[in-house]
């Protein structure tokens, strides 16, 4: 029996059946998504692999612009066009909170074509321009953040980088670290505005798990380039955050009461905010 709810499992590779999200979604309606490639890292200096990949991209994609944003460049973005999430940002436990909020801001001013460090071109990325916005199915269950690609001012960017300051009052209560970064701006919290924000994400298109590269049947994790399947992007997997997603994710099913109130206890207090405003 299918999975329900909005967790509802995504299918994988080689598996049918329709995506959770496909019923409720409107028919396409392309903006363009401006020919650039965003990437976020501490400063200009990469490590050699992830050089590599991103001389790799470039290579690929002659014409388009690429922009490697450091953390300075992304909290003054923040700080400029997002004031009133500065100060969350700026409180944020780990860096990977920043890091997602940052690439939701880059592409809510500016659109694009967002890819982390890790991840390898292996075909020109074109049909990622063709919708306002793609998102890309991950394992188990939802959308992740890494690969995404959205018009310049898509609401639906603007919106995660506002509703940031309410998810981070609800997350707080949260024990596990990776869950607490997944609801409180990760892929779960992607996934969550991405099924309950239907006014929000008009157009969006999914990338399926075949071309997204990450993951085989399963939830098994594709290694290297080269794959086989006519993968867009694949993903080195160095030592990089999203080694734990699938624990975050197992943990927010094992724990759906705790997580469900942790996000109740955030939008109560943006409704207590716009009621004392």
């Amino acid at each position: 029996m299918a999975a329900r709810g909005p967790m509802a499992r995504a299918p994988g590779p080689g598996t049918r059946g329709a995506d959770p999200f496909a019923s409720s979604l409107p028919p396409a309606t392309a903006t363009p998504v401006p020919r650039t490639i965003h990437q976020t890292w501490k400063t200009a200096n990469l490590p050699p692999a992830w050089a590599a990949a991103r001389a790799g991209c470039a290579a690929m994609h002659p014409g388009w612009s690429h922009r490697l944003w450091t953390d300075a460049d992304a909290r003054a973005l923040i700080a400029s066009r997002f004031p009133h999430v500065l100060a969350t940002y700026d409180g944020y436990a780990t860096p990977v909170q920043r890091a997602d909020v940052a690439r939701y801001a880059i592409l809510a001013v500016h659109g694009g074509v967002y890819l982390d460090m890790d991840v390898v071109c292996e075909k020109r990325l074109d049909p990622l321009l063709t919708s306002n916005l793609t998102l890309p199915l991950t394992w188990p269950s939802g959308v992740s953040n890494d690969v995404m690609a959205a018009a310049q001012g898509h609401p639906f960017m603007a919106t995660l980088v506002g509703h940031a300051r309410w998810a981070a009052i609800g997350a707080a209560w949260i024990p596990s670290r990776y869950a607490r970064v997944m609801l409180s701006t990760g892929p779960v919290y992607v996934t969550l505005h991405a099924l309950f924000m239907r006014d929000k994400r008009a157009q969006l298109r999914l990338l399926p798990a075949a071309l997204y590269g990450k993951y085989g049947p399963r939830g098994s994790r594709l290694r290297g380039a080269g794959v086989e399947n006519g993968a867009l992007v694949t993903h080195l997997h160095g030592s990089t955050w999203h080694g734990g997603d699938a624990a975050a994710v197992a943990w927010v099913g094992a724990h759906r009461g705790v997580a469900g109130a942790c996000v109740a206890a955030g939008a109560a207090a943006a409704v207590a905010s716009v009621a004392a405003a």
